[in-house]
């Protein structure tokens, strides 16, 4: 779970914490040198409290982002660097995304720095029906050997007039086709 994936709180949540639940405490500040510091706590709520279930306390790797947005506020990219046991910031990851004219996604892709290249993890693309709902959700994973982004998974789907789901097809692919 992170902050961009539910369940998550906010400020404004109603939900009530209860006995029982975990929660992780993620942290996030910026040093000195314009570094995010993070650190992410997890607790279980208990009747007396809570309990501490782990913590995050290696400060040795420090992260480091660069993003950038388009005119509607969106990220294009987020590069992260990482220090490794306090030495210089290296190239980590990647995340690059697309969008169409109303601001809706319609790509991503990730991927992770080795030696002195990008490599290709997993691609996704989407499109929109004339109400705005997701009609189609491909998704790639990159073939090393191939030096290309191969199909893996295709969802289509198809909703009335109300924006409710009436259709939900999956496919994989197989020997150069979709299977469903």
């Amino acid at each position: 779970v992170s902050e961009n994936e539910k369940p998550y709180l906010t400020v404004d949540n109603e939900d009530v914490l209860k006995t029982g639940m975990v929660i992780a405490l993620d942290v996030k500040t910026i040093g000195s040198k314009d570094e995010i510091i993070h650190s992410v706590d997890v607790y279980e709520l208990t009747e007396d409290g809570n309990r501490k279930l782990s913590d995050f306390r290696d400060w040795s790797q420090m992260y480091q982002y660069d993003c950038n947005y388009d005119d509607m506020g969106n990220c294009l990219y987020r590069k992260t660097q990482r220090s490794y046991s306090y030495g210089k910031m290296q190239n980590d990851s990647l995340v690059e995304r697309t969008y169409d004219r109303e601001g809706r996604e319609t790509g991503y892709s990730s991927k992770v720095w080795r030696e002195d290249a990008w490599i290709g993890v997993r691609k996704y693309s989407l499109v929109y029906d004339d109400y705005g709902n997701v009609a189609e959700n491909c998704i790639y994973m990159w073939n090393e050997s191939q030096v290309d982004w191969i199909p893996e998974i295709r969802t289509s789907r198809s909703y009335d007039s109300e924006g409710r789901l009436v259709s939900d097809a999956s496919y994989y692919w197989s020997d150069g086709a979709w299977v469903g």
